[in-house]
């Protein structure tokens, strides 16, 4: 037999031998060390490495320095884009959202509404992975602090959508103030930018949370683990039979899935919103005329252009640069924002047309009335279309344009021999569409499209739309903020065009908004 002293010693190299494997390899392995010895002998002992599954006194190999496949990472903030639907969908918050889309640019998102319409929020990224939070909440009041700082939207938005940062709502109420005087504030923590920017004027404050630089996690290495753990074992003989009954690692245990807090059926009452069935553009904001006759605005909020009158109800709209005015169930014409001045107080109007600075009225004679501005003398229309100038559509389906004298000018006439269905009016240009479909526009250069029939015609400060009999929209003038570039495969049955941005209204009822967006005008309620 050994001396104690010399097993000792054997022991320690055995172990350091051990520890010098488990430093050169990539994927730690699981070694047990066999001492065997016989009774009738002094030999030295026989070193005997076994794997986990194979407990043999034949030795295995050394392990190869072959590099494990690299960990793919998954960008995001570490939190599901379901889990933050689910909160907001909760009774206590009440957020109601549409079904998911795809963006512009490829990324999956999802977009919701509260109960008093006065915050939308958008989560992007896939189901399982959040990337991306966008907040904005109009705050129309002279204290908008106050308000923010009892808001468990903007709270509560980036407390779970940032769990690795514990006092991102401390961070929040810390920089209201600065964010009203500085316009924005930003920060960043563990690859998540925090943007928090206030809408001077309008009172809206928006949160954006980007997680798309954030790793959240990495894929894990589908190869087994292995763990290294030398012992010692002396046996009077050798032996397979192994000691340990490993758990086989090919089979993992499936993680279990979180139920949604969304699946609970609410115990609300509350009676659905009614649908849009109109849509007007303004200058930088936009209404919809519900089918209960209520009014919705959103944009700007300057001189209470979304100010809508409370407890009317309203048969049409129509919005200008400062201000949307309404006929009400009997034709009366009631306005809001810049300027409440009607054409004539509780005069009956057939329609309306809201232009640059004034707003005019069609009667059921014929007759047409503007505010502040003169119109043609002895002369009757079907229609009419306010914008800079005015043009009205005369029962001939001849166009007649004047300016604020109330003259025509030859500048602002249509060519001649020209007759038209319906006309619109833009900043320093009108169109009109023709019997077939083909449109034609006058004034400020601008050509329609040639080989495109149209139902109907929308135009804009520098841009027009039509809406063709699919209901595809084709746009063309100004683009530069998108206004012309309306989104594809969507389809309208009916549009209208504002200063730099275009909406149109869906066959269900929801709006859709593209271009010019500094007043939150295109962020539609989706209800």
């Amino acid at each position: 037999m050994l001396s104690d002293k010399f097993q000792l010693t054997f022991l320690l190299v055995c172990l350091c031998y051990a520890l010098f494997i488990a430093c050169a390899t990539p994927e730690p392995v699981i070694v047990e060390v066999v001492v065997t010895a016989t009774p009738t002998t002094a030999e030295m002992p026989i070193l005997t490495p076994t794997t986990m599954s194979e407990r043999t006194a034949t030795p295995v190999p050394p392990p190869t320095s072959t590099i494990p496949p690299t960990p793919v990472p998954v960008y995001g903030l570490g939190v599901s884009r379901n889990e933050i639907q689910s909160a907001f969908e909760s009774p206590d918050v009440g957020f109601d959202f549409e079904p998911p889309r795809i963006l512009n640019d490829g990324r999956p998102a999802v977009m919701g509404m509260s109960p008093n319409g006065i915050a939308i929020l958008e989560l992007t990224g896939p189901p399982e992975d959040l990337t991306g939070v966008d907040l904005i909440i109009g705050l129309p009041s002279d204290s908008p602090v106050a308000l923010v700082e009892n808001s468990l939207y903007l709270l509560g938005a980036v407390s779970l959508a940032v769990p690795s940062w514990p006092d991102a709502g401390d961070w929040v109420i810390d920089n209201l103030e600065r964010t009203i005087s500085v316009g924005e504030v930003s920060t960043t923590r563990n690859g998540v930018e925090v943007k928090l920017s206030y809408i001077e004027g309008v009172g809206a404050f928006t949160l954006s949370i980007d997680g798309s630089q954030a790793i959240s996690r990495t894929v894990p290495v589908p190869t087994p683990t292995m763990i290294f753990t030398p012992t010692i074992t002396r046996t009077p003989t050798v032996t397979n039979t192994p000691t340990v009954t490993p758990t086989p690692t090919s089979t993992p245990t499936p993680t279990s899935t979180p139920t949604p807090t969304s699946t609970s059926t609410p115990t609300s009452t509350s009676t659905p919103i009614p649908p849009f069935v109109s849509v007007s553009s303004g200058g930088q904001h936009t209404c919809g005329l519900r089918a209960d006759g209520s009014v919705l605005c959103w944009g700007d909020s300057r001189s209470d252009k979304l100010s809508v009158p409370e407890d009317e109800r309203f048969i049409a709209i129509s919005s200008g640069r400062d201000r949307t005015c309404g006929l009400d169930s009997d034709g009366v014409m009631i306005c809001w924002g810049w300027s409440e001045v009607t054409p004539s107080e509780n005069k009956q109007f057939v329609s309306l047309s809201t232009g640059y600075d004034h707003v005019c009225g069609l009667d059921a004679d014929g007759v047409a009335l503007c505010s502040g501005r003169e119109t043609p003398q002895g002369q009757l229309f079907t229609s009419i279309s306010s914008g800079f100038w005015d043009c009205g559509l005369r029962p001939d389906n001849v166009a007649i344009c004047w300016g604020p004298n109330g003259r025509p000018s030859a500048s602002q006439q249509p060519p001649t021999n020209e007759r038209f269905i319906s006309i619109s009016t833009g900043h320093a240009h009108a169109c009109g569409l023709r019997e077939d479909g083909s449109a034609v526009c006058w004034g400020r250069t601008m050509d329609a499209p040639r080989n495109e029939r149209f139902k109907t015609i929308s135009s804009g400060s520098n841009h027009n739309c039509g809406l063709r009999a699919d209901g595809v929209a084709v746009c063309w003038g100004s683009d530069q903020d998108g206004q012309s570039s309306p989104p594809e495969n969507e389809r309208f049955i009916s549009i209208s065009s504002g200063a730099a941005h275009t909406c149109g209204l869906r066959e269900d009822g929801t709006i859709l908004c593209w271009g010019y967006n500094a007043y939150g005008q295109t962020i539609a309620p989706f209800k």
